[in-house]
């Protein structure tokens, strides 16, 4: 779907998003027409009314997102740890860190007997890390006063802040996490 102010192509839509490259400036139909500095992405099935409009970041930067990730799904993007700070983004990651992959050493311990490989890792020390990327940092050595750490990271005004949570220290699960049910068997 293509939109139209007159002849100019102001927007376009593929599939849920429409990508506007310029709009009137209040909002009304006699308003000029201004071209944005970069086309703004709507995803029209959380928007369909399209209310958010300008820099989301600076609108919502009062909001926490709140991200939870292995340690070894976080050593695949830890370059984006720089971009969350770098934009603002307010978000609280909450690392859970056992040394590696530890859902794969669950499907290895569960399927192959306990013959494990590439599940294992060199983790970094998180606080460090932290440090490093100018973030908040806040440790779980244990669940007695999760509730103050998390209202720590919340309240944290600095761009992103990182919450490890150390495994080893926590203890396991209840029951090994080993994905979705696979149909097996």
């Amino acid at each position: 779907v293509f939109y139209y102010d007159e002849t100019v192509l102001t927007a376009i839509r593929y599939d849920s998003f429409k990508i506007t490259f310029s709009m009137k400036e209040g909002g009304h139909w006699d308003d000029p027409l201004v071209n944005l500095g970069r086309p703004l992405i709507t995803n029209l099935r959380m928007d369909p009314f399209e209310r958010q409009t300008g820099d989301v970041n600076r609108q919502y930067a009062e909001r926490k997102t709140w991200v939870l990730v292995g340690d070894g799904g976080l050593a695949l993007n830890l370059g984006e740890l720089a971009t969350s700070v770098q934009e603002r983004t307010g978000i609280v990651l909450l690392v859970m860190n056992d040394g590696g992959y530890g859902i794969l050493r669950n499907l290895q311990d569960a399927d192959y007997g306990g013959h494990r490989c590439f599940a294992d890792l060199h983790t970094p020390r998180f606080a460090d890390l932290a440090a490093a990327m100018a973030m908040g940092y806040h440790r779980v050595g244990s669940l007695d006063g999760l509730d103050a750490v998390l209202a720590a990271a919340a309240a944290n005004p600095a761009g992103a802040t990182l919450v490890e949570f150390d495994m080893h220290a926590i203890g396991p699960t209840a029951r090994p996490f080993t994905g979705p049910p696979l149909g097996r068997g």
